[in-house]
């Protein structure tokens, strides 16, 4: 059932494991997210995997802009005739917040089982995950 891809950091063994291939940012809304989402029966093993992988590589994603972008500011040096252009991130950007919210209405939408897993202390980060979804850019 589990490919060999995955690693164990706690989660009981009846929990899939996230896999490898997610930066940092992605296993932690993994690890987060999987054991509450499988108890509340919003994630069928064997169904849910990719899509929630893909959810989690989008979250990823986008703090990763976020932080180039603070870094770098929203343009960038353009070559020629144009002296500025727009950050190429924020194509990547925009990316991530369509696979986002594809990801929030799979899984995080049906606003009883938030308040659930705000129960569980895990409201934080889908707080958090909302206000992106919003438009509030200073949540990530």
């Amino acid at each position: 059932m589990q490919s060999d891809n995955v690693r164990s950091l706690g989660l009981p063994d009846r929990y899939p494991r996230e896999p490898l291939s997610l930066p940092p940012a992605g296993r932690a809304l993994w690890r987060q997210m999987i054991a509450s989402l499988i108890d509340e029966g919003l994630f069928k093993i064997g169904r849910d995997e990719a899509a929630f992988q893909m959810g989690c590589q989008a979250w990823a994603e986008y703090l990763q802009c976020n932080e180039v972008l603070e870094a770098d500011g929203l343009t960038v040096k353009g070559e020629g005739l144009i002296q500025t252009r727009a950050h190429p991130m924020l194509r990547v950007r925009e990316a991530s917040l369509k696979q986002l919210r594809i990801f929030q209405d799979q899984f995080l939408a049906a606003p009883l089982i938030r308040k659930r897993l705000r129960e569980d202390q895990q409201g934080d980060l889908f707080e958090q995950i909302e206000k992106v979804l919003n438009g509030d850019t200073s949540a990530a």
